[in-house]
């Protein structure tokens, strides 16, 4: 029997995860105008993902753990013996100062980003003639917490262009466009000397920003806090920017875009602009605060989101009404969720959502992001999945683990475990 990719999906509530019971509203401003009744809600296009796999076809990395699924971290294989881990390479990077505060280093969630991009596209872009002559090459795009964004080569670690200068911190990986467009989604983690914190769409033919947005905006119950620390999602087909932020604000946005690969010219012209917010009942400006830190999740017209008040929300992105809010504050015995990160193991099934379905760590400076790997994604009958977090301040550095190059950095956390051991010591 052939096995198909479509999965049985009808997302319910059940009594303890009716939204109400922790949300106490949502609003929704389409184009600068809040709607009086969220009920009156009309998507321009039909947003529907597939399952994560099929999120991209580009050769890379293209968001926080690789797709909609957030279960693809990794890129290319390694031959490898004695299952050792080598350093490759290793690019220093600075520091930015704002006020008291000095950032260096990666961030959380901060994985880079790859791409081996098609001798067409690269023929365009502001890189080294040695970078674009490379047919192999693989470009890491990494923005760091010195106010860069960092262009290297995997395999030699040299750069393939300057570095992009944007002025404000990043913590989170940012994203490029699943369509294999030279476009990135980047948001800063922290205001700057620069100003407040907000979104950077950026042009990667000439490193030029296209777009910005998200920060100082009116709809946001947090104030002037426009920090942005998750790695953003592309509906593809109604070309659709999908960006929940610690605002409290989702932002789905119409971007228009436009490229020829033929002639190198690329543009967006952000059109239909939707926000979606909430209020949860026991939110305040002292704890339960609102805003999603974490890199969300999507299948079908479903998101799935966590915030720092310890929602885990269910949301139908073709309406905005959400379907399920279940209370994942109790997994941690009192701690208050600052970033979130959840991942479904085992069959997809999130009909009406329970606690043991999910491996949630979490903790006010650490992301320990957790994949384990199916039965059959396995390397020489060896079911194995490694998962590297790696301390690095100042440094970039590479390594090489199990049969995969896996690559997230953690600044203040380093945690090495194989699959079998996971649930041990996890769950």
């Amino acid at each position: 029997m052939q096995k198909t990719k479509e999965i049985n999906f009808q997302p319910h509530c059940v009594d303890s995860t009716k939204p109400e019971n922790l949300i106490s509203y949502t609003n929704i401003e389409v184009d600068g105008n809040v709607l009086e009744n969220i009920g009156d809600y009309k998507a321009d296009g039909d947003i529907s993902f597939n399952i994560g796999q099929d999120y991209t076809d580009v050769d890379g990395i293209v968001t926080f753990r690789g797709n909609s699924f957030r279960d693809t971290p990794s890129h290319g294989y390694a031959d490898m013996t004695d299952f050792r881990l080598n350093k490759l390479w290793s690019a220093d990077t600075g520091s930015l100062s704002s006020g008291s505060a000095v950032w260096t280093g990666s961030g959380w969630t901060g994985q880079p980003l790859m791409m081996k991009w098609p001798k067409e596209v690269k023929a365009h872009m502001n890189m080294t003639e040695k970078a674009k002559a490379d047919d192999e090459l693989v470009e890491v795009i990494y923005a760091c917490m010195d106010g860069y964004v960092y262009f290297l080569d995997l395999r030699t670690g040299e750069k393939t262009r300057d570095p992009l200068y944007l002025g404000y911190t990043f913590k989170g990986a940012g994203a490029l466009d699943p369509r294999g467009y030279p476009i990135m989604y980047v948001g800063a983690g922290y205001n700057s000397n620069e100003g407040t914190a907000k979104v950077f769409v950026v042009n990667l033919l000439d490193c030029s920003v296209m777009y910005t947005f998200g920060d100082n905006d009116e709809f946001s119950l947090r104030g002037s806090l426009s920090f942005f620390d998750g790695s953003a999602l592309v509906d593809a087909e109604t070309d659709t920017l999908i960006y929940p932020g610690e605002n409290g604000i989702l932002y789905l946005i119409r971007l228009n875009t436009k490229y020829d690969l033929n002639s190198g010219t690329l543009s967006i012209d952000p059109g239909r602009t939707v926000k979606w917010r909430y209020y949860g009942t026991r939110s305040s400006t002292e704890s339960f605060w609102l805003g999603m830190e974490d890199s969300a999740a999507i299948y079908k017209g479903y998101i799935f989101m966590t915030d720092n008040g310890g929602n885990l929300m269910c949301l139908d992105l073709n309406t905005l009404q959400l379907v399920w809010v279940q209370d994942i504050q109790k997994c941690f015995a009192g701690c208050t969720c600052w970033a979130v990160t959840v991942f479904c193991t085992g069959s997809f099934d999130l009909l009406s959502v329970s606690q043991d379905l999910f491996c949630v760590i979490c903790a006010k400076y650490l992301c320990a992001h957790v994949r384990t790997c199916k039965r059959d994604q396995s390397v020489d009958g060896h079911d194995i999945c490694f998962q590297l977090f790696y301390v690095s301040s100042c440094r970039i550095c590479f390594f090489l683990s199990s049969c995969r190059i896996q690559i997230i950095l953690c600044r203040f956390f380093y945690f090495f475990a194989c699959r079998w051991c996971l649930k041990k010591i996890l769950c």
